[in-house]
């Protein structure tokens, strides 16, 4: 009888654990902190956060503190190119099928059958996937996708052995597109839709109309993949990455590809395709040209979304960029 009520008592522990669980996470529809004050926020200093924003050329900027929604600035629903953010969505995508053993990242290009317009040497085809992830593969080819003039940067041909040097480097970006398709019999994008997208509930994103495969076959065989995407569906991909990859009680990517694809490799303080900032805080950061940005702040339990019109060639500066974050984390009370 003792044994039955206590099992009784366990069963309703649990049951209430996962509805308090649920109602942390967005469904359809984000939820808004009803009391700034009430959280520990500084509803003054937000608005004085707010004022700087309007001074520079943000198009959109979204605030998540603790899975809900604690300020918004301008369309946070118009979708943008993602720009270099999207390589921190592959990284999320390797982790899913390295723990399902679909991909071995310490596989070397010459195990892979890697090769491009310009043949790999034979030092080059020693570079794994692990390699390419911290942008580590001493391989100094053309690349899809480059900003101009990205090629006169590049260490001479041949200068570093994989892995002795960070270079950031749009061809170990690109194809590692390559070697995910190949390895898993998925693409990309369908594959981020399924795996990540509508588990999550992303709101806005249409994977036939935001996606596309960027080839510039005089200079490589391996294509860029842009996406485009809204600051609400973005902040959700960094709320999955503040979780540890749980969404709900669902783990979708493991707690320990999160904390090995989020530690820093290089001096640069890059992970496997996501930038690692530790002072004066932890963050971690997806970040492309103009000032699109998602700012994961783990131990402040804030997403911060930041969207540029880059369409128009607008953006903000790196100073810019870093007074708006200051404002906005110095807001809490």
């Amino acid at each position: 009888m003792i044994i039955n009520r206590l099992m009784i008592c366990c069963l309703v522990v649990f049951v209430f654990s996962l509805k308090v669980t649920a109602q942390y996470f967005p469904s359809n529809e984000w939820e808004i902190h009803s009391n700034d004050e009430e959280i520990g926020w500084s509803f003054s200093k937000l608005k004085i956060a707010e004022s700087y924003n309007k001074t520079i050329k943000t198009s959109a900027v979204l605030i998540i503190y603790k899975v809900k929604i604690l300020s918004s600035w301008e369309n946070i629903d118009k979708k943008y190119m993602c720009h270099s953010i999207r390589k921190s969505f592959l990284s999320a995508l390797y982790g899913i099928y390295v723990d399902n053993g679909k991909i071995d990242i310490s596989k070397s290009l010459r195990e892979l059958k890697i090769d491009d317009i310009q043949p790999l040497s034979n030092t080059e085809k020693t570079a794994t996937i692990q390699h390419l992830l911290k942008a580590r593969s001493g391989i100094y080819h053309p690349a899809a996708y480059e900003i101009a003039g990205s090629d006169l940067y590049k260490p001479k041909r041949g200068k570093f052995k994989p892995g002795e040097n960070w270079h950031y480097n749009n061809w170990d970006f690109n194809t590692l597109s390559t070697i995910f398709e190949r390895e898993t019999n998925k693409k990309i994008f369908e594959a981020f839709e399924k795996d990540i997208a509508i588990p999550i509930k992303m709101q806005d994103f249409d994977r036939e109309q935001d996606t596309y495969y960027h080839y510039e076959k005089d200079r490589s065989q391996h294509p860029a993949y842009p996406f485009e995407m809204t600051a609400s569906d973005m902040a959700r991909f960094g709320l999955l990455i503040l979780n540890k990859g749980n969404w709900n009680g669902q783990q979708i990517i493991s707690k320990n590809w999160i904390k090995e694809s989020t530690a820093s490799y290089s001096e640069s303080g890059y992970g496997y395709m996501w930038w690692i900032q530790d002072k004066p805080y932890k963050m971690i950061i997806a970040k492309g040209v103009g000032g699109h940005s998602i700012d994961i702040i783990p131990d402040k339990d804030l997403v911060i979304v930041i969207r540029t019109n880059t369409y128009k060639r607008e953006g903000i500066s790196q100073e810019q960029k870093k007074r708006l974050l200051e404002l906005i984390i110095n807001s809490k009370i």
